[in-house]
């Protein structure tokens, strides 16, 4: 069913939408692929604490000392759902871990679900509403990337994941709060002109990347709480040719693909899932070369050259010559994540550790590593992420190529590899036996009449701080 409606601007046409839609127009089987990023999200928040980063957001929300009650997961902190919203979403983005969208080239789920979640707990939603704002919020944060140009966004210097995440939070938000489609349009817009973010990251491991969904998690809850409040943005504001979000951030965007096949292709369903705790435009790569040095049967040693064919925009996002650095760097470094693959045989946070990233082993191998343009893989980047592999050792060679990554709608990751994910990524914050009630929880979350009841699980046990 579409439940698409023809009114003057895109703001408001995405708002019919979003105060319109219910959850059983959504299709079961996005329906069931959002209770995983619920799993897959709060798995990430909680191995976040094993960061600074982490740890230092959810500190911030403890010194306010506010009344709110919304939960910041893995903690006994509570506060305001905005403030809330912001340390889950620097937790869910602190290891690279987390869900993205292909095409749009962004995370959703660290900046709709941190704002749909802190949100429906303080409103005491049920856990269907909160999976409904959850659709909607990836709907249309997705859907704006894909009217920007995502590839030329990018390649400006800015990070789509904070100049679009404010808006698909303030959609999942406006729903929470029951908006109608006029004040629905105000908090779109409102989110939009708080869009920010920039790649700087890329080139010297800081942490502002980090920073970047947290805070599109919270400008959206801000905005639809003003639009609530009467609180007005630019009715155009998205195609705006001067003024408007998509003309300010790439140079030939498509505005109209905001809302092509708004209620009939559900892009909320096309997000792909994480194996690899580093830069999804790369997963590709790494299946390949692990698949390669199997069908060898060679050790890390033993290897000559490795030559992986990449789009240009790949290239500059990831494939520059690595030297030591911090974590951020070497998770966005494609040949430091092929030595660490090859020589510890996995990417998660574990083979980020300080004293890695610049051991002699890793550098060595790395520079064995070499990044060029492929005309194939570039044609059908960035809705794929495709990737060509060489490998050479001891004489032999071997010549691979794929188009979609393991953990991609095309090649998903089971639900049982979504829990096992999140079983191992909790498992420093909470007992075997609470981690299988949040999984039980999350995979019955359209059922839960109340959202605070499934987030208490995810409190940790015997009020542990910070």
């Amino acid at each position: 069913m579409s439940l698409t409606v023809s009114v003057g601007s895109l703001a408001e046409e995405l708002a019919g939408f979003v105060a319109a839609a219910r959850l059983d127009d959504v299709p079961a089987s996005v329906r069931d692929r959002m209770k995983d990023h619920v799993i897959d999200v709060a798995g990430c928040v909680l191995a976040g604490y094993e960061t600074a980063w982490g740890r230092a957001v959810v500190e911030w929300v403890r010194d306010l000392r506010e009344s709110g009650e919304a939960r910041v997961w893995g903690s006994d902190v509570t506060g305001a759902a905005s403030s809330s919203a912001l340390a889950l979403g620097v937790l869910g983005h602190s290891l690279d871990f987390d869900d993205y969208h292909a095409g749009g080239k962004l995370h959703p789920g660290a900046v709709v679900l941190p704002a749909a979640f802190s949100l429906g707990e303080s409103l005491g939603r049920s856990g269907g509403d909160v999976m409904l704002a959850g659709v909607l919020g990836f709907e249309t944060m997705i859907r704006l990337s894909l009217a920007c140009g995502p590839v030329d966004t990018m390649l400006r210097g800015f990070h789509l994941t904070g100049i679009c995440g404010g808006v698909g939070a303030a959609a999942a938000a406006a729903r929470l709060l029951g908006l109608d489609a006029e004040r629905t349009a105000h908090a779109l817009t409102l989110g939009a002109t708080q869009g920010a973010g920039l790649m700087g990251f890329a080139h010297d491991g800081s942490e502002s990347k980090r920073l970047h969904a947290g805070r599109a998690a919270q400008s959206g809850i801000l905005a639809a709480e003003l639009a609530a409040r009467g609180f007005t943005g630019p009715r155009r504001g998205f195609e705006l040719e001067h003024g408007g979000f998509c003309h300010a951030f790439a140079p030939d965007p498509e505005p109209g693909r905001l809302v092509q096949e708004l209620g009939v292709r559900w892009v909320a369903g096309e997000v792909s899932m994480k194996r690899y705790s580093c830069c999804g435009s790369i997963h590709s790569t790494l299946d390949l070369v692990a698949e390669a040095a199997a069908a060898l049967g060679i050790s890390a040693g033993e290897i000559e050259a490795i030559e992986v064919g990449h789009s240009p925009a790949v290239m500059q996002q990831c494939g520059w010559e690595y030297e030591p650095g911090d974590v951020l760097h070497a998770q966005m470094s494609l040949q430091y994540c092929v030595a660490i693959l090859l020589l510890e045989g996995a990417v998660l946070p574990r083979q980020f550790r300080r004293e890695l990233l610049a051991d002699p082993r890793v550098l060595s191998l790395a520079r064995r590593v070499r990044c060029t343009p492929d005309e194939e893989v570039a044609r059908l980047y960035p809705e794929r992420f495709a990737s060509r592999v060489v490998l050479r050792a001891g004489g032999r060679e071997i010549e691979l190529r794929t188009e979609h990554p393991r953990g991609s709608p095309e090649k998903p990751l089971s639900s049982w590899e979504v829990d096992a994910k999140f079983l191992g990524l909790a498992a420093d914050r909470l007992s075997p036996g609470r981690a299988r009630a949040v999984v039980a929880g999350a995979r019955d979350l359209d059922r839960c009449s109340s959202v605070p009841e499934f987030s208490a699980l995810l409190t940790v046990e015997g009020g542990e701080q910070v």
